[in-house]
């Protein structure tokens, strides 16, 4: 397609604004998919690292508890950790894919924007559990897509809220 064309059609165009929400959601993207990547005992390790501070903050006489209860709140406060890592990673990337379908040509409802961003986010957190029990240790959990799927309406929520927001800021209402 000549520069010519282009003039004749802007709505072809690609905005400065898309071009950033593509590359964050690629990045966003990458993230993810490395963090899926690591082996049950590299997984483990680096929510360790998370979950330890945390026990030195908010149990600070754990060493003291019997081993049944130290067990039961290290393994609590684990899983807290890494299940609010998957919900929050994808709260993050629906809202740039949220972003970006805003952004592209052809103007677009922010409904259908959010939708689409929303349907993106689950497609990949399918695809990315799939991935995962490729993985030694891992394993493909729906009950992994489901928490990533509420984080990815939280995170398409929000955005709608900040543009209402701004809407009515705009209009002084």
């Amino acid at each position: 397609m000549s520069g010519t064309e282009l003039k004749r059609r802007p709505h072809l165009r690609i905005s400065i604004h898309a071009i950033i929400f593509m590359i964050l959601v690629a990045i966003m993207c990458v993230i993810i998919f490395l963090f899926s990547s690591q082996n049950a005992e590299m997984s483990s390790l680096s929510s360790g690292c998370i979950s330890d501070l945390i026990l030195r903050v908010f149990f600070p006489e754990l060493s003291q508890m019997t081993a049944m209860d130290q067990l039961q709140i290290r393994s609590t406060v684990s899983a807290i950790i890494r299940k609010g890592a998957h919900f929050t990673e994808y709260a993050i990337l629906a809202q740039l894919a949220f972003q970006l379908f805003l952004a592209l040509p052809r103007p677009r409802k922010e409904l259908t924007a959010a939708a689409l961003g929303l349907v993106f986010t689950v497609i990949y957190a399918m695809t990315d559990e799939y991935h995962q029990s490729f993985v030694p240790g891992r394993a493909m959990m729906a009950r992994d897509v489901l928490i990533d799927t509420l984080g990815a309406l939280l995170g398409v929520f929000i955005v709608l809220m900040v543009l209402r927001r701004q809407r009515k800021s705009k209009t002084g209402t």
